[in-house]
């Protein structure tokens, strides 16, 4: 199979750097927060973040391509496939599938790939271990591997050999045809091969783009190509060659290491199958973290036609360098701090001098007027014991939650009642409490005042309706009343309740007739009576009784004047 891509003459094609991505873990549930590696993507322009989304809502990506695990999973099937979308700079929907796939289905997972027919796909590989996350370049012509260091050896893997893809300029002017490649079987110095290729651009729209030499596997394009209508075509070569001869016996060799440290030998490669070993020890990847091995194949039995390719093996890390001082000895100075308080206005706090711990000396209350928004705020002070002690403040702020340590209570304690008007008189129930332990409430009338009153909570049950029963009533009479709230705290009001005969639409008495009531007039009339014939009588007494005294004296007067002569009337 050989792929043919276009390109524009700056080589840069807007996309995902790999066709699939795959991102490897060694644990099977992934906690919120796990970053597992970066995806890479460019519109061919200067930005360097992107919007990305996924159809799997338990990962989420950063505008830098980073992906993270946004709500936990779990691998039960030891993998995790979604897609992720992105789009370049003129709006056009990019997609790539990802996988995410558990560390122990690693070789099944790669040898179903190899098997079952999927052998020409361009991965992009990361691995996450415990400590970190490793990523890889996803560059089509370097095969990315990870190998633990040597003190657990290596694990083996297959690996297909493709053709690479071959790049054509976009409307390249010819002359057409014009070759752009070659494919050649490794059989035919010793036999005569007929190619031929099938695909889009051949047998397939658009057709007539491309042709092969049946002799020489020449790959020839015929016109203009235009990225925009199509950006990449697959073909496949074939020869009619039986498959199972020497041909196919492909032996494999290391050609070179870099680095050569700690040694120029450090893998060694299957001659038969290709396998990557660890031949020595000394990996260490806090010094090496990378090697880079040049590998050839060559068909039959290593003395045919022969291929290369670049291997990169990266070392993965391992906890096995314990944690060293820099320094033996360290010199400081320790300086001694004390606490006091600065500012607490309802001295509620204490502070520990040495400690700085604070503490509540006295019960504080959420409804006092030293509380704003439920927060009480008081300044620590601290010094050290120099000579000129060095002084910091800091702010303490307290919230402080509500509980029902109020009861509720009626804010009218004077008020007006009309004789005469049956409409109820709204007095307003407040709490200092919160919300949770307020309203709705209730109200009782006391025994006491239950004769002559009655009261109800209104509508919304935040105000008391308080209503005469009697208008027979006048003067100025003391209502109790009990409100309680929703937890059942509490309190008698004591209203004073004026009570009159009120002027026309309003709630105000009306002016007494010469400053007198009626009764009291009658009062007063019975009264300035009373008194008016107790001093008519009085005078009456007192002038009889001053007749007879003259009278009286009359009679002695004349009996002393004639003493020896009886008296005679």
């Amino acid at each position: 199979m050989a792929v043919v891509s276009t390109a524009e003459e700056s080589s840069c094609r807007p996309g995902f750097e790999s066709e699939s991505l795959i991102f490897r873990v060694n644990r099977k549930h992934l906690k919120p927060g796990t970053r597992l590696g970066k995806v890479g993507f460019t519109d061919c322009t200067d930005r360097i973040q992107f919007l990305f989304n996924t159809d799997d809502s338990h990962f989420v990506l950063n505008s830098d391509g980073v992906l993270i695990v946004q709500r936990g999973v779990d691998l039960h099937e030891g993998h995790q496939d979604f897609f992720v979308h992105s789009w370049d700079s003129e709006g056009n929907k990019m997609t790539v599938p990802v996988m995410v796939l558990l560390e122990h289905h690693y070789e099944s997972w790669d040898a179903e790939q190899h098997h079952g027919g999927r052998r020409h796909q361009n991965h992009h590989n990361t691995r996450l271990d415990s400590a970190s996350i490793k990523e890889t370049a996803g560059h089509p012509d370097v095969a990315v591997r990870y190998f633990p260091k040597s003190s657990n050896g290596l694990r083996r893997r297959k690996r297909d050999w493709v053709i690479p893809p071959f790049n054509y300029p976009e409307n390249h002017d010819g002359p057409f045809p014009y070759k752009i490649a070659q494919v050649r079987s490794s059989d035919d110095k010793m036999k005569m091969v007929t190619y031929s290729i099938m695909g889009p651009g051949v047998d397939e729209d658009p057709k007539g783009l491309f042709t092969m030499d049946k002799d020489t596997g020449d790959l020839y394009v015929y016109q203009r190509l235009d990225r925009e209508k199509q950006a990449n075509y697959k073909v496949l070569a074939t020869d009619a060659d039986e498959p199972g001869n020497d041909n196919s016996i492909i032996k494999y060799t290391i050609l070179s290491q870099e680095p050569k440290l700690p040694n120029d030998h450090m893998f060694t490669i299957d001659f038969n199958n290709g396998a990557i070993m660890v031949e020595d020890a000394g990996l260490d990847r806090e010094t090496y973290p990378e090697y880079t091995l040049e590998i050839q194949a060559a068909d039959m039995f290593g003395e045919g036609l022969t291929g290369k390719t670049k291997v990169v093996l990266k070392v993965a890390d391992r906890n096995d360098n314990a944690p060293v001082f820099i320094q033996s000895t360290v010199s400081t100075t320790c300086v001694t701090l004390q606490f006091k308080i600065g500012s607490d206005p309802a001295g509620w706090l204490k502070v520990d001098e040495d400690t700085g711990l604070v503490t509540v000396k006295s019960l504080m209350d959420r409804e006092s007027a030293f509380v704003k928004n439920d927060t009480y705020t008081a300044l620590i002070l601290s010094y050290d014991d120099d000579v000129v002690p060095a002084t910091g403040t800091g702010t303490l702020s307290i919230t402080l939650e509500d509980v029902n340590d109020n009861p509720p209570f009626i804010v009218e304690r004077n008020i007006t009642v009309c004789r005469d008007d049956s409409t109820p008189v709204l007095l307003t129930v407040a709490d200092k409490d919160g919300p949770h332990h307020s309203a709705p409430y209730n109200v009782m009338v006391d025994e006491v005042s239950k004769p002559n009153w009655s009261a109800q909570m209104n509508t919304d049950r935040t105000g008391v309706e308080l209503v005469l029963k009697s208008n027979e009533l006048s003067g100025t009479y003391p209502v109790i009343l009990r409100v309680s709230d929703t937890g059942g705290l509490e309190q008698d009001c004591f209203i004073q309740v004026k009570v009159c005969s009120c002027v026309e639409n309003e709630r105000v008495c009306a002016p007494l007739r010469n400053g007198w009531s009626v009764k009291d007039q009658i009062i007063w009339g019975v009264v300035g009576g009373t008194l008016l014939l107790s001093m008519v009588l009085a005078v009456l007494y007192f002038s009889t009784r001053e007749r007879l005294k003259e009278r009286k004296r009359y009679f002695i007067i004349r009996w002393r004047k004639q003493p020896d002569t009886q008296f005679q009337e």
